[in-house]
């Protein structure tokens, strides 16, 4: 199995307010994460229509399952799921939600020029 990680984004207006993150291990390293999302969307379709832990968790979703609601998944869920996971090359290692408004943008400087600006030409 090859550890993977996905990345979900909740836009609201023109910002980013929701960070989310998925921890997979998938069994075919070439996978792209398109295609792990596909495998994802199966396993826990099936999940939700085959057990009732899985149908429990959509209809307290108010049947809007995305990430930030494998956040809170417990030890029981997460074992019923797996096997649904397993049958497309999946499996579920751990979900985080971050709210973005704690995040530094991703071009910040992690270096200061006034220090280094004797050596740059």
């Amino acid at each position: 199995m090859h550890n993977r990680t996905l990345n979900f984004a909740r836009q609201e207006g023109f910002s980013t307010t929701t960070l989310g993150v998925l921890h997979l291990s998938v069994s075919d390293e070439i996978l792209g994460n398109d295609d792990i999302l596909r495998r994802m969307i199966s396993g826990i379709t099936a999940w939700v229509a085959g057990t009732p832990e899985g149908w429990a968790l959509w209809e307290s979703s108010c049947e809007d399952l995305n990430v930030g609601d494998l956040v809170n998944l417990s030890g029981p869920e997460i074992e019923s799921l797996q096997p649904f996971l397993a049958q497309q090359g999946v499996s579920f290692i751990d979900a985080e939600a971050y709210d973005s408004a704690g995040c530094f943008v991703f071009d910040t400087v992690l270096v200061n020029y006034d220090t280094i600006e004797d050596r740059v030409s």
